[in-house]
């Protein structure tokens, strides 16, 4: 019979300048190596047994606390004081009582691309977080579909409307337009009808050409 997969790890890399990290200090400086020791047993808990993550339950702190030989409401001040600055997620905290965090699930995966194990999705860290949409809501407006909700701009584009007056012709009696409109034009002489076939202005010429001929005498 085979041997049932390790869903853990039987090893985890640690930094040179594992102490160099602001957190690590932070936690150095409020409970010295004892914090130090806890934080490190409760990595080496969830890479063994998991993978990337530790169950928070009711026995933990006492099971760190037996490793580390410390006591047990020490253990939970400092897990509580890794969430409080980071080194675990809050929110895997506090809503699925478990421990991880970003740098624990990168490890993992550089360490499992050898191996089909895969961080379940609802505790991935490292995905993307996808904004869920609100539903557009479509009404009918004269003939038009508007989306409500959805606000869109248009640049550089105005449209405005212009009133236009319709002038009616005169019709004749039998209720057609009358198409002989005579159409005024300013002349030189006054107004002329533009159907004269420019008998104005040959008239207009040579009344000019007289008053020339008599200024000449």
């Amino acid at each position: 019979m085979a041997r049932p997969r390790r869903k853990g790890l039987g090893y985890f890399p640690l930094d040179t300048h594992f102490m160099s990290d602001r957190k690590i200090q932070r936690l150095a400086q409020r409970y010295g190596c004892n914090g130090i020791c806890i934080y490190i047993a409760v990595l080496c808990e969830a890479y063994g047994e998991n993978g990337y993550y530790a169950c928070y339950d009711g026995d933990f702190c006492f099971d760190i606390g037996f490793t580390t030989g410390q006591d047990e409401k020490l253990v939970k001040e400092i897990i509580e004081f890794c969430v409080q600055i980071r080194l675990f997620d809050s929110e895997l905290m506090e809503y699925r009582q478990i421990l991880s965090s970003v740098g624990i699930q990168q490890r993992f995966e550089e360490i499992s691309r050898r191996t089909a194990m895969q961080i379940d999705a609802e505790l991935n860290l490292l995905a993307p977080k996808i904004p869920q949409t609100p539903p557009v809501i479509v009404t009918e407006t004269g003939g038009q579909t508007a989306p409500v909700g959805v606000i869109a701009t248009e640049t550089g584009v105005s449209a405005t409307k212009t009133t236009v007056c319709a002038a009616k012709t005169p019709e004749n009696r039998n209720g057609n337009t009358n198409k002989n409109t005579t159409t005024q034009k300013t002349g030189f002489y006054g107004y002329q009808s533009s159907n004269d076939h420019g008998e104005a202005a040959r008239r207009a010429e040579i009344l000019l050409m007289a008053q020339e001929a008599t200024r000449g005498r």
